[in-house]
């Protein structure tokens, strides 16, 4: 799974399975759990926000 992302606090943890913060964790492992059950790898990059064609459909 690729994901694209505006948005390098989500990019990061991501891509390294880890961050700062617990609540983060908490989520990346889940994710992470998830991902392992189903066989699925995921990479995330960075798109800057002009090149985010979902970013517009974010913000309604």
């Amino acid at each position: 799974v690729l994901v694209r992302s505006d948005n390098n606090g989500v990019v990061h943890p991501l891509n390294n399975g880890r961050s700062r913060s617990q609540a983060t964790n908490d989520v990346l492992k889940r994710i992470y759990l998830s991902m392992a059950r189903h066989q699925v790898l995921l990479n995330a990059v960075y798109v800057p926000s002009r090149d985010n064609i979902a970013d517009a459909l974010s913000r309604g």
